[in-house]
């Protein structure tokens, strides 16, 4: 807390300088190089090119690049596990305020027909990019059938339940695709790879299912 109060003091005393500056009240050949590399990470910050830093701080091209160089060398990031976290989970937090305020638009009343399909459409982009995000990071395997095969791996006995509600779910989102008008190449091919999936997550269940029956017949053998 005492930190970011530094910071915000720091910053209020930057903005003034460089008004100051601006103002001609203060001749910036006279400030430390520590001010001026504080208010050359403003100025860059705000869009303003190196050759206009250096004229209105009075020096030469060379003195803000050396600046730059030692303002990037400050502010470098060291390797770090729980940054690496904190980032995903900030990405992640973003990804979901997006989609869930293009859900919220193309639930609106107010929003037209092709607003709410765009909408959609857009929402469901976010959520596949996340998803391919996640997936070239490493926190999600790169294989759908192998998240499907890990949840029948640990499900109940009822996974053929589970199965046909899959089935179901994929019928009735071709449906709701088709209806809102972004049935289209892409979407087409996706529903198809999940049918695929589901029906090879079926396979695995019979099999599994099998194995289940053999050991239940040796058991009552050996009885």
């Amino acid at each position: 807390m005492h930190e970011k109060k530094e910071e915000e003091k720091e910053d209020i005393v930057v903005h003034e300088m460089l008004r100051q500056i601006k103002a001609g009240q203060i001749d910036p050949k006279t400030i430390s190089p520590i001010s001026r590399r504080l208010c050359v990470e403003v100025l860059i910050l705000e869009g303003h090119q190196n050759a206009s830093v250096a004229q209105a701080l009075k020096v030469s091209d060379k003195t803000i690049r050396r600046d730059i160089q030692e303002i990037r060398r400050k502010n470098a990031l060291e390797p770090s596990v729980d940054l690496a976290k904190q980032m995903i989970g900030q990405f992640f937090q973003k990804a979901m305020n997006h989609h869930a305020y293009l859900t919220r638009l193309a639930r609106s009343q107010k929003a037209t027909v092709a607003e709410k399909t765009l909408a959609e459409t857009a929402a469901w982009k976010v959520l596949k990019e996340c998803l391919e995000r996640f997936q070239f990071l490493g926190y999600l395997p790169l294989k759908p059938q192998e998240v499907i095969g890990h949840f029948f791996h640990q499900s109940e006995p009822d996974s053929t339940n589970d199965i046909t509600a899959m089935k179901k779910q994929l019928v009735e989102l071709e449906e709701q695709a088709k209806e809102m008008g972004i049935f289209d190449k892409e979407t087409s091919s996706s529903i198809a790879l999940l049918t695929e999936d589901v029906k090879q997550s079926e396979i695995k269940s019979r099999i599994l299912d099998m194995k289940k029956q053999f050991k239940t017949r040796e058991e009552d053998n050996e009885d």
